[in-house]
């Protein structure tokens, strides 16, 4: 008697267990974040040919943009980010012929990226994010602008377009309920490069493409949230190799030569 008692109870206990062990573990809760913030930077643009330094471009550039983040801590989630940039900087190079020039170029322009990440919580409130994904940046240069935005005798336009792959690796470390520490480091993998000139100023072709040679470039960036206040500093490089050469009627050839920006920039937002 009560060794059926026994088999009976086991038997219970057991089903139990199997039940409570067959149960599925509780899915991880997903999150929506984000900001939005305006800030300024420092663009530094210049061109080489074969060594040589060609110009320099260096002035402040205003930006403003904002992101939104999907998904939970721990797991799989998604970013999309987009910004708005520009303003006139100073020009220092030549002409075609070799004569020195000081002006001013107009750069404005627009960014979208979007990247799939793997949140990984460590201990003490630090969390990490390994992501990848895909960016364009389209940004037209006016060369030989004033303050008013009017073309010298010497300016022409050219319309920028690059797509690149990102891989990078971003963290957090939450200090306290309110405070936040974060930064991210990704590199970016460029896998079309595309210019268009506007020559028709100058008495040139007002259409007349090339396609700079791919090389990596990076962006570096740590900020703080405090409550919903956001802060970020950033620094970026993009490279970009001489393009081929295209001939446009019979004695002249445009090519872009190897060029390279340097930005450091400051902005600040409200995150959520």
């Amino acid at each position: 008697m009560k060794a059926g008692r026994w088999m009976i109870a086991v038997s219970v206990f057991s089903l139990i267990v199997g039940q409570t062990s067959a149960e599925p573990a509780p899915k991880p809760r997903t999150e929506v974040s984000g900001a939005v913030y305006a800030g300024l930077e420092n663009f530094n643009w210049k061109e080489f040919e074969g060594g040589d330094e060609l110009l320099e471009e260096d002035g402040p550039l205003f930006l403003a943009g904002g992101f939104l983040e999907i998904g939970p801590k721990q797991g799989i989630g998604i970013k999309g980010l987009a910004e708005v940039y520009g303003g006139t900087i100073d020009y220092d190079g030549s002409t075609w012929e070799g004569v020195p020039v000081s002006s001013d170029t107009s750069y404005s322009g627009v960014k979208g990226e979007g990247t799939l990440g793997l949140g990984v919580q460590g201990k003490q409130g630090l969390y990490g994010k390994p992501f990848v994904g895909l960016g364009l940046n389209f940004w037209s240069r006016e060369l030989d602008t004033d303050e008013e935005g009017d073309q010298g005798n010497l300016g022409y336009d050219e319309s920028w377009s690059t797509l690149y792959g990102l891989a990078g690796v971003a963290g957090s470390l939450e200090m306290n309920e309110k405070a936040k520490l974060f930064g991210q480091i990704a590199l970016h993998l460029p896998l079309y490069n595309h210019v268009e000139y506007d020559f028709s100023n100058i008495g040139g072709d007002d259409r007349v493409e090339v396609e700079p040679d791919k090389d990596f470039g990076f962006l570096l960036e740590a900020g703080l949230v405090y409550s919903s206040f956001r802060i970020a500093l950033f620094y970026q490089e993009m490279n970009f190799g001489k393009s081929d050469e295209e001939r446009v009627g019979l004695e002249t050839v445009v090519w872009q030569p190897e060029s390279e920006a340097r930005i450091v920039g400051l902005t600040a937002g409200i995150a959520f």
